[in-house]
């Protein structure tokens, strides 16, 4: 799992591609649920 070498594609300290789709996939439901409850993202003002 930590050896890199076992990943020769994945450039060490960037996401893998399945890691961004969680991450994207993560972050869309997040402000799909905070938009439906109407609660204004403090991470991201408006």
């Amino acid at each position: 799992m930590t050896d890199l070498q076992s990943a020769p594609h994945h450039v060490a300290g960037q996401p893998t591609a399945a890691e961004r789709r969680r991450a994207f996939a993560r972050a869309q439901r997040e402000r799909v649920i905070a938009s439906l409850l109407h609660c204004p993202d403090p991470a991201q003002p408006r």
